[in-house]
């Protein structure tokens, strides 16, 4: 990706967000942004976009919570990050997939958002509880 083009990138989202783009290909689209750390005041929509699409594209959806997440610079772009839609995010990939890489991928991202000090941590905790229990079903 060229740095020159990280802005218009980042305009992409609006598409992204309105879904009247093919879902997976813009999917694999906001991903590329997001690996590219694309800065955009309408990063807000990708998420709400993510929230929506979580029941059916779990794998996907999870990858591009973890991309947000670790494009998140403490003190820059936390806005973007609502506990709550992520909260609707992952209880929909929970209900959607028993796969346990998605399940893992879920916890990785819980415990990233720790690491960064979110404040609002907490009120993922029984959603962490519930991916606990599960992971640790498929793994007897």
């Amino acid at each position: 990706v060229i740095p020159e083009h990280l802005e218009e990138m980042g305009a992409f989202t609006r598409w992204f967000a309105s879904g009247k783009l093919d879902t997976k290909w813009s999917l694999n689209q906001i991903k590329e942004i997001l690996r590219a750390k694309a800065s955009s005041q309408t990063l807000f929509l990708v998420l709400d976009r993510l929230v929506q699409l979580a029941g059916e594209y779990p794998t996907d959806v999870v990858e591009c919570i973890g991309l947000l997440v670790e494009n998140t610079v403490i003190g820059e772009g936390r806005w973007v990050l609502d506990s709550k839609d992520i909260r609707k995010a992952f209880e929909s990939v929970l209900a959607a997939t028993k796969e346990g890489p998605v399940l893992t991928n879920v916890e990785r991202v819980i415990n990233r958002l720790g690491t960064l000090g979110f404040p609002w941590l907490y009120e993922l905790r029984p959603l962490a509880d519930e991916l606990r229990k599960r992971l640790q079903s498929t793994s007897q």
